[in-house]
C-alpha cells in the first residue's frame, strides 16, 4: 500500500466518520507515500510518532478537519 485516502466534507452529515486514534500500526505501512485522513475525528489524540519516524516514504500526510491535538515535530 502506497496511499491512503479518505476525505469528509465538513457539511457532510452522511458519511460515516473514521473515529478513535490513528493506530501506531500504520508506521508498519513502509511504503506509505501518501496518507490523507481528512473529516475524521481523532477525538483530540495526538498522531502517533512512528508516523513520522518509521514511514521513511511518506511524503505527504492531510488530517485537516480531523479533529487532532498536539505539535507537529521539528523533524518535519
Amino acid at each position: 500500500i502506497t496511499s491512503i485516502r479518505y476525505s469528509v466534507e465538513a457539511s457532510d452529515d452522511t458519511t460515516p466518520r473514521i473515529r478513535g486514534t490513528l493506530p501506531a500500526s500504520l508506521a508498519n505501512l513502509t511504503m506509505l507515500t501518501n496518507l490523507k485522513l481528512e473529516g475524521c475525528d481523532f477525538q483530540k489524540t495526538s498522531i502517533p510518532a512512528a508516523i513520522f519516524t518509521d514511514l521513511p516514504n511518506l511524503a505527504l500526510i492531510s488530517v485537516v478537519r480531523s479533529n487532532l491535538s498536539g505539535t507537529v515535530p521539528n523533524a518535519l
